[in-house]
């Protein structure tokens, strides 16, 4: 009989009823010696002596008749060979017997009986090997031959096992193969002997006998065995079908995967198909096996397990061979394989088999395995194994039925909740087509439109800001179950423009995990970009319009337009402003072609090659050239261009601008004229101030010297020549200084008609009889600011020049008016916006054409004869006018007469009478002492000599250098500082405020003959009555001095502070 577990099959012999010839043993002539007192040999000899031969025999048959009784009664396999082996054993002195066993899979014989051989050779022998060399069992069955081994001392088939034999007293075996009916081997009868020897007939005829009744008893063993087999497999596989019904009934209740797998592992338990099942999930990403359900005899066992498929020790079980294979694993005894890593806690929780069966969807792999373990080895065969992989795959089918319909139930809620998302898009697209810009009403809109889109809308309240613009639906709170996004390009580091926020007022009811769906975060996300993009759209087609009016209104104001020339077909596309300075519509079609011919001939050839080499070579241009318009008028403009090229490189437009500069070079004409006065100006006013100084020295000398002739003398009268020539030459430095803008004034407020009336006299006298003069005064009249002696000096000069353009007589009109000029109607070579008093000085005379009028106000231009005039009168009007902030223009024609029209700024405050002119003081000297400051030596010499002859002592200095030490030196008192304002390095003025520091009673007289220095003006201004200007006579000078002196200490203003005294004459 085969041990449990194991299968048996024989090849069938080709004559099963011959048995096989005796093997013919080695004989030996030495016997062994009997090694010590062995029990079992004692036992075998007591069986076996005093027994009469025909006795024997009679009990030798009575015995095999017992033992078929109890074949047929059923006894056990055991003891019927226990019987069969002691009846052997009965038959001779010292004879033991043994039975084993042939396993066919494994070609190893193991223990069916020997009851009397020692115990410690019967384990050792058990589950021995067949072969040639195996021993006299081993070769027998190896052989399928009796094998009689005489003396196991000496012969091979003993080499294994000869220390164990004679460890135990045998020295002969004989051994007998047993088989069945149908020549297969099922196992081996052996005899021991003590002693060497040969098997006689009787024991030869005695073994067939036995190894026939082992035969029978090992055939019916078998039979039953097969029979209890096939009965219990019978119930296993019912069992089967049983719970495979079960787990199908199941799973058409059943609809979700977890409780599908549970119910499936529970069955298998609770109908005994297993002690433990449970179904396991491999994670690629870990290379791990989860538990997805388990029941049955676990005890920690599953939470013990670390499968991992690439890991080499827990890798190759059953579990992982299913799932690496996509097949059944089976592992028929737990205690047997190798890769069973968890064997010691399987076999202590009563496992002996495991079957691992994948679960195939349609024959694919997934991840999932159902594993079962059962209690019995080899449980898991032929029905089990298909029935399970079977129950397996119905698994899986079904929970890919359950998944497809949850799949299903997910897709139509999916398509609700995306059809709800739509419908909360759609409504949200539309309120924005209607008023995009974000303000209160909008809002207000859109936030009541967001509930709508999620899950559970009736717990559902939103809030939306965007900048400042709040709005919220009426329910809002603040609540734990929140979703918000923020939304709105902003630069970094500011906080986001916008956010949404959506909240559940109650708990919802879902998993919190589910609260907010990863769909209705992504619709949180799309709404916010929604918005974001209408809103900053808006904002910027906003300001683009803006942009584009401010552009249109720049453009206009600029009067600069935009043009583009496409190739090849040179189609010239312009802005509103381009047509309009061409003269055309905005709407006019033209070519290039069609656009030079607005070209001034002249320049048309030279634009046409820019535009040409630029659409040509790509070469940019930028050019100035006059226009004809459509109207005929002629303008002056400015042209710029360039290419534009595709991506390929190729040129295929010029675009570029055209602006009106015409006014621009008007104004720029007027600049380079007003530059060329301002420099004319310049030379001017050094002339005069160096004449000033020389004039000065002349006419005070000239004085000093008559002064001291006798009242007959005949030097006075060429004395008075120069003197009188000295004076005109001062008036023309007046007349210079006045051009130039440098003379000092002394401004105030003034009536211009009181003016014009008082000197009404004196121009009659000047024009002469055949000359009417006509007054037209504007009454209130705004006052003006002027100083009175050059206003009268102005007004005479235009009268005379009025007078010398009509030398056949005519009419002098003299006009005065208020005028106001608003920004939008300011000429732009005219005065600026403001109110004005106008002047207008009209005569009938001959006129001027545009080259005189050019050049009237230069100095020294006259259109008289050479001795009929300086050229000054004009250019010292000029000069008064613009050092008074006014402006001059002049319109005539030849032949058409002329008027001068000279606007004065209204003055801001009340009129001024004027003043009566003072009486002068009398002319004496003094004793006082006076710092001299003066820069120019002959002037400083001059001074200080009119100064010491009248009594004065003169401390002289020749700049601020010298008078610091000149002050600090002196002992006595210092009572008038006589100083030129501008001096190098520290000025009049600063040495005066110096010089007070430590002489507070120091009296000051500025002196200068440079009026056009800001810090000359800004003195006069300051110290008025305390400046006497060069040239002047001695008389003059002396005056000053008397009148500064002479007046009262508090009545003398101090030295200004003005940041004005650190800027020097060079």
């Amino acid at each position: 009989m085969a041990p449990e577990g194991r299968r048996t099959s024989a090849p069938r012999r080709a004559n099963p009823t011959s048995p096989a010839e005796p093997l013919a043993a080695q004989e030996s002539s030495c016997h062994s010696e009997t090694r010590g007192t062995d029990v079992a040999w004692g036992a075998a000899q007591e069986r076996g002596g005093g027994v009469d031969e025909s006795d024997t025999e009679s009990s030798f048959e009575a015995a095999q008749w017992r033992i078929l009784e109890q074949l047929a009664g059923g006894a056990p396999l055991t003891t019927i060979l226990d019987a069969i082996v002691e009846l052997i054993e009965s038959r001779g002195r010292g004879v033991l017997c043994s039975i084993l066993l042939y396993d066919e899979r494994d070609q190893t014989l193991h223990h069916g009986s020997a009851p009397h051989l020692p115990e410690a050779y019967v384990r050792a022998l058990d589950g021995s090997r067949i072969g040639p060399l195996e021993g006299s069992c081993g070769a027998a069955a190896f052989r399928r031959a009796r094998v009689v081994v005489e003396d196991i001392r000496t012969h091979p088939f003993w080499d294994p096992y000869r220390e164990l034999a004679e460890a135990h007293g045998l020295r002969a075996c004989w051994s007998s193969p047993i088989f069945s009916s149908d020549g297969a081997l099922l196992g081996t009868f052996a005899i021991y002997y003590p002693e060497p020897r040969h098997p006689s007939a009787d024991e030869e005829a005695a073994v067939r006998s036995a190894t026939h009744l082992a035969s029978l008893a090992i055939l019916r063993d078998r039979a039953q065995e097969s029979l209890r087999r096939s009965e219990e497999r019978a119930r296993e596989i019912a069992q089967l079908y049983s719970v495979s019904s079960a787990v199908n009934e199941a799973i058409a209740r059943v609809h979700d995967t977890e409780s599908l797998y549970l119910v499936a592992c529970r069955i298998a338990v609770e109908q005994g198909l297993a002690r433990l099942a449970w179904v396991g999930r491999h994670d690629p990403s870990r290379d791990h096996v989860d538990v997805l359900a388990r029941f049955g005899t676990d005890d920690g066992y599953l939470d013990g397990l670390h499968l991992r498929l690439r890991d080499p020790r827990f890798g190759w079980g059953p579990t992982g061979r299913a799932l690496r294979s996509n097949e059944p694993a089976i592992t028929d005894d737990i205690a047997t394989d190798p890769d069973f890593f968890s064997k010691e806690e399987a076999l202590a929780r009563g496992f002996r088999s495991c079957g691992a069966f994948p679960m195939r969807r349609q024959g694919r792999p997934t991840h999932d395995v159902l594993i079962i373990y059962s209690s019995k080895i080899g449980y898991f065969r032929g029905e089990a194994e298909r029935v399970l992989a079977a129950l397996a795959d119905d698994i899986a089918f079904a929970v890919d039925s359950v998944e497809a319909a949850r799949e299903r139930r997910r897709l139509v809620a999916t398509l609700q909740e995306r059809v709800k998302e739509l419908g909360t898009l759609h409504a949200i697209s539309r309120a924005l087509r209607g008023h995009p810009l974000p303000q209160p009403k909008l809002l207000s809109e859109l936030v009541s439109l967001l509930p709508g889109g999620w899950q559970f809308p009736d717990l559902c309240e939103a809030r939306l800001r965007w900048d400042e613009v709040t709005a919220q639906t009426p329910g809002f709170a603040e609540s734990p179950w929140k979703l918000s996004h923020t939304f709105g390009s902003v630069p970094e580091g500011a906080a986001p423009r916008g956010l949404v926020e959506v909240v559940y007022v109650r708990p919802p009811p879902a998993e919190p995990a589910d609260t907010f769906l990863p769909e209705e975060v992504e619709l949180l996300r799309s709404i916010g970009e929604m918005l974001a993009r209408s809103f900053e759209q808006a904002e910027t087609e906003r300001k683009l319009r803006s942009s584009e009016a401010l552009l249109s209104m720049a453009g206009r104001t600029a009067r600069l337009g935009a043009w583009r020339i496409e190739a090849p077909s040179l189609r010239l596309i312009g802005s509103e402003q381009t047509f309009d300075i061409i003269g055309l519509p905005a709407n006019a079609a033209l070519d290039l072609h069609q656009g030079l011919n607005y070209c001034d001939p002249a320049y048309r050839e030279s634009v046409a090659d820019a535009v040409h080499e630029c659409l040509r070579e790509g070469t940019p241009f930028d050019l100035e050239a006059p226009l004809v318009t459509a109207t005929g008028k002629r303008i002056w403009t400015r042209i710029i261009g360039q290419a534009e090229r595709d991506p390929q490189g190729k040129i295929v437009c010029v675009t570029g601008a055209i602006q009106d500069i015409d006014e621009r070079r008007a104004l720029q004409e007027q600049l380079r004229q007003s530059q060329k006065m301002e420099a004319v100006g310049q030379l001017a006013g050094g002339v005069a101030h160096d004449f000033n100084n020389m004039l000065s020295v002349i006419l005070s000398y000239t004085e000093l010297i008559t002064g001291s002739l006798d009242a007959d003398s005949p030097l006075r009268p060429d004395l008075a020549q120069i003197a009188r020539a000295a004076q005109r030459a001062g008036e023309l430095t007046h007349q210079l200084l006045a051009f130039s803008r440098r003379q000092v004034l002394r401004p105030r407020q003034l009536d211009l008609n009181e003016t014009l009336s008082t000197t009404h006299r004196m121009v009659r006298r000047v024009v002469g009889d055949d000359i009417s003069v006509v007054l037209h005064l504007a009454p209130d009249l705004d006052a003006i600011r002027a100083d009175p002696g050059q206003l009268e000096q102005m007004l005479m000069n235009l009268v005379i020049n009025a007078r010398d353009a009509m030398p056949r007589g005519g009419t002098l009109t003299l006009e005065t008016s208020n005028v106001s000029i608003d920004a939008d109607a300011a000429p732009t070579r005219g005065p600026g916006p403001g109110s004005y008093v106008l002047l207008s000085v009209t005569d009938t005379g001959v006129g001027m054409d545009a080259a005189t009028r050019a050049r009237v106000f230069e100095p020294f231009f006259t259109t008289k004869a050479p001795d009929r005039g300086t050229g000054l009168g004009l250019s010292m009007v000029w000069g008064t006018v613009m050092q008074s902030g006014g402006h001059i223009e002049i319109v005539s024609r030849p032949n058409a007469g002329s008027r001068i029209e000279i606007y004065f700024p209204r003055a801001e405050q009340e009129r001024e009478s004027r003043p009566s002119d003072a009486a002068p003081q009398p002319h004496h000297g003094g004793d006082e002492t006076i710092l001299l400051v003066e820069n120019e030596e002959q002037v400083r010499t001059l001074v200080a000599t009119v100064l010491r002859r009248n009594g004065y002592t003169v401390l002289e200095a020749q700049n601020a250098g010298e008078a610091f030490l000149i002050a600090e030196q002196h002992e006595g008192p210092l009572h008038l500082l006589l100083t030129d304002v501008v001096m190098p390095r520290i000025s009049g003025v600063e040495l005066a405020e110096r010089l007070a520091a430590t002489r507070p009673a120091l009296r000051v007289l500025y002196v200068s003959g440079y009026p056009e220095n800001s810090l000359v003006r800004e003195t006069v201004a300051h110290h008025e009555g305390l400046f006497l200007a060069k040239p002047f006579t001695a008389d003059a000078l002396l005056e000053k001095v008397r009148e500064v002196l002479d007046r009262p200490h508090a009545e003398v203003p101090p030295p200004s502070s003005s940041d004005e005294h650190d800027r020097l004459a060079p």
